[in-house]
């Protein structure tokens, strides 16, 4: 894809991901943007998909405003995103595995946001985050193994389709 291109794609999918994000933040840690991780990690280039992490999470600095949580939405989806590229062709299409992944995810994310605290804060801050937080990590361990687990498929389906198409429409540069 050519570099133009590549850029203005990263800027489209981190701004879907975002408006996906503040389209439910109303409901507490009910959220898409795993699923869409992990589709752009199954999908992308690893480079790429990292980029649109950066970018969301900064865009997202200008909404809610920049702090401390900014350090842990670069790693903590990094690591998401790492783990899913990695996983890619062992877990294929399956909708169950990627469910799973992604619930066990929901709940380890506090859990990795109470190690940045714990670092940044000492381990009883750190201690205190996890346990003030575990039943929003419950919700949000339910609600990604959900929604993976209804709409990997489909969503994962349409953007292969569409990025193929992108892809044919103005050639493969790299």
């Amino acid at each position: 894809m050519k570099p133009s291109l590549r850029i203005a794609t990263i800027g489209m999918l981190a701004a879907t991901t975002l408006a996906s994000q503040v389209l439910l933040a109303s409901l507490p840690n009910v959220e898409i943007v795993t699923l869409l991780f992990i589709i752009y990690a199954i999908n992308l280039k690893l480079g790429d998909a990292l980029s649109i992490i950066l970018v969301f999470t900064i865009l997202e600095g200008l909404i809610w405003g920049f702090a401390d949580w900014m350090i842990g939405y670069i790693w903590i989806w990094s690591l998401l995103v790492l783990l899913a590229n990695r996983l890619r062709n062992a877990f294929k299409t399956n909708n169950d595995l990627w469910a799973l992944l992604a619930g066990c995810w929901g709940l380890a994310f506090g859990l990795f946001f109470a190690v940045q605290w714990a670092i940044l804060y000492g381990l009883s801050a750190g201690y205190a985050y996890w346990i003030k937080g575990i039943v929003f990590d419950l919700i949000h361990m339910g609600s990604n193994y959900i929604i993976v687990l209804l709409l990997f498929k489909p969503t994962n389906t349409q953007f292969y389709t569409i990025f193929k198409r992108l892809e044919s429409a103005y050639g493969n540069h790299d």
